[in-house]
């Protein structure tokens, strides 16, 4: 809005002024300026044929989020760059109640008279180290906590089973700055060696992890025996005394408790095992990884996925997911504007209470980069370096799907004998892009 009284609907494909849009969508109902602010009441349609417009998704049921929302306002009559003092970005609940049920707020408000229960696990409690971790003095480390489940939940064995159904980060106050991710995995032997598969990933702005009211990951019994969190320190500053003791709060069900019905499973596609020599070239580029023929792994003839989470660090600018069924995409998802530091893990609210995977479909991953100010950047696992993930959680669990299996190996010369594949060339260039285009993912 340029003035009281005036509206422009105007869209943007990147960083720099908005363009105007050939179909005026949005229309203006009041606007007043009122000790120094600005109230502004617009409306328009939830859905349209404007190809510069996104329908409204319902986001009015968990686990999906508020919509994110982004504003900006300057002190001039005509439109300019406003700095980075004069904007904000929130979210608004379009659809249903402004607070829908949060299932962790509730889990913690009953959890002493409830079936559930709750362990935090953190560096000062974990089996290989049992302190506070003292962050190095170097940009990107990553370490490995681990607890064993029995310990960790005060149980007298670990032969019977439960469920966790949920899980929150809980960072140190002051270290937000410095704790990039989480990957928290579940290990079959209570030493944390064995075969290891993840439950979960969490970054700054992802939300916290709540599963179906029917659908847990095994814990003891014939689950999970041990817990394991990785975590990727991000010390750009090379600042020292620092230390941390940021972990997760695992929510299951209390020993003795009837399990729940359905078992639940993660499975990773894109670059999960970051394929060695992989370099963007300076400026825009893309680059995709398919998931080949290893949801044929599947015993189950289709599962359900309950959440989806699209993860890049910060060069990258787009990210689709597609699921391809005899040739034809029957599913497709996307991050627009994705903003590592806004939602380092992107939950794809497109998922709703879930989608339908069956045996033999391909899943592909596209991830755009705009790297015009910095070459050279390569695939990896340093704070500076870039990636290109899927988070797929999905019932009921696979034990056929290994760890690793829908992604290519890490080492170029084992890609020839696996199911999935790169595409974009050679493992060592991938395409790069005049822009991104109007229709990115047809590129």
């Amino acid at each position: 809005m340029s003035a009281p009284g005036i509206l422009t609907d105007a869209y943007s494909l990147s960083f720099a002024a908005p363009i105007k849009d050939s179909c005026q969508s949005w229309a203006l109902l009041s606007a007043e300026v009122e000790g120094g602010k600005i109230r502004v009441e617009m409306s328009r349609p939830l859905t349209n044929e404007d190809p510069s417009d996104r329908n409204f998704i319902d986001d009015a049921a968990w686990p999906l989020e508020p919509t994110k929302v982004i504003a900006a306002w300057g002190d001039t009559a005509t439109m300019s760059y406003h700095g980075t003092s004069k904007r904000v970005q929130s979210t608004v609940r379009f659809f249903g109640a402004a607070a829908p049920v949060d299932p962790i707020a509730s889990l913690n408000a009953n959890v002493a008279s409830s079936d559930y229960t709750s362990f935090l696990i953190k560096p000062s409690t974990s089996s290989n180290t049992g302190s506070s971790f003292a962050i190095p003095v170097q940009e990107t480390t990553y370490m490995e906590f681990e607890f064993p489940v029995q310990g960790a939940m005060g149980a007298s064995d670990d032969t019977v089973a439960v469920h966790m159904v949920a899980a929150e980060a809980v960072v140190t106050p002051g270290n937000e700055a410095y704790v990039h991710h989480f990957v928290l995995d579940g290990c079959s032997s209570a030493d944390c060696s064995g075969t290891c598969n993840k439950l979960w990933a969490w970054a700054p702005g992802a939300p916290s992890y709540a599963l179906p009211s029917t659908v847990g990951f095994k814990l003891m019994g014939s689950g999970f025996k041990c817990l394991k969190i990785q975590t990727h320190y991000d010390n750009a500053a090379l600042k020292g005394s620092l230390t941390d003791d940021s972990g997760i709060r695992i929510y299951a069900t209390k020993v003795g408790v009837a399990l729940r019905s359905q078992d639940a499973g993660m499975v990773v596609f894109g670059d999960e095992n970051v394929v060695d020599g992989l370099t963007l070239p300076s400026g825009k580029s893309s680059t995709e990884f398919q998931s080949g023929t290893c949801t044929s792994l599947f015993a189950d003839s289709a599962v359900t996925v309950f959440n989806e989470g699209l993860h890049m660090h910060n060069k990258g600018q787009v990210m689709v997911a597609t699921v391809e069924r005899g040739g034809q995409v029957v599913r497709s998802s996307r991050v627009e504007y994705y903003d590592f530091d806004a939602a380092g893990v992107y939950t794809n609210p497109s998922v709703g209470a879930g989608y339908t995977l069956q045996k033999g479909d391909v899943y592909k991953v596209k991830c755009f980069f705009d790297t015009q100010q910095s070459g050279g950047v390569i695939f990896g696992l340093g704070s500076a370096d870039e990636m290109c993930m899927s988070f797929v959680s999905y019932y009921p669990a696979q034990a056929g799907l290994t760890p690793g299996a829908c992604s290519p190996q890490k080492s170029k010369a084992d890609n020839a004998v696996t199911g999935a594949q790169f595409v974009g060339g050679t493992f060592a260039s991938i395409a790069s892009l005049s822009g991104f285009g109007r229709f990115f993912a047809d590129q």
